[in-house]
């Protein structure tokens, strides 16, 4: 029994499937794939969008799982959470993937958290303040300073430099 399908149908098929699933799922060769492909200007996937595709359809599952987020949450809320609380916090308490809360700040136009605030956010929960957490900080590095190696180690590149203990040493 030899069943006939049409192009669109495979490319139809292939939109949201592999380039194996689609083969596989009309029984034709990678080749004619290709070729249907090609004759109706389309890109075939790259590996990397192929991948996406596996686990019966991994990409259709993450795009129903972001419609249902998407539909439920209200916005503010979470961004305000996500900016108070940082990523791990946000991804525990509404319960969604790193992919998920990604495309909710890009699709919705929102600015992801700069490196310096996740730092203030972690200061904030570990020392109840930035200022508090900052204080902490440097107060512990100037506890860890061996000042005497520090001073030596200054005096030597000094010397190595400029010819004597200090810059000013320098005839320059």
């Amino acid at each position: 029994m030899i069943l006939m399908y049409t192009d669109t149908e495979i490319i139809e098929y292939y939109k949201n499937h592999s380039n194996t699933q689609t083969s596989k799922q009309f029984n034709i060769s990678d080749y004619y794939l290709t070729k249907i492909l090609k004759q109706n200007n389309i890109q075939k996937h790259t590996p990397k969008e192929s991948a996406q595709f596996y686990e019966n359809g991994a990409k259709v599952k993450f795009n129903k799982q972001y419609d249902e987020f998407i539909s439920k949450v209200n916005l503010e809320e979470l961004y305000n959470f996500y900016k108070t609380n940082g990523k791990n916090d946000t991804l525990t308490k509404y319960n969604i993937s790193s992919g998920i809360l990604k495309r909710v700040l890009e699709e919705k136009n929102l600015k992801p958290l700069t490196a310096r605030e996740v730092i203030d956010i972690n200061l904030v929960k570990k020392y109840g303040s930035i200022e508090a957490g900052r204080h902490a900080v440097s107060q512990k590095m100037i506890d860890n300073t061996d000042w005497e190696t520090r001073n030596k180690h200054l005096k030597e590149t000094c010397q190595k430099r400029f010819g004597g203990d200090s810059p000013f040493s320098s005839s320059e």
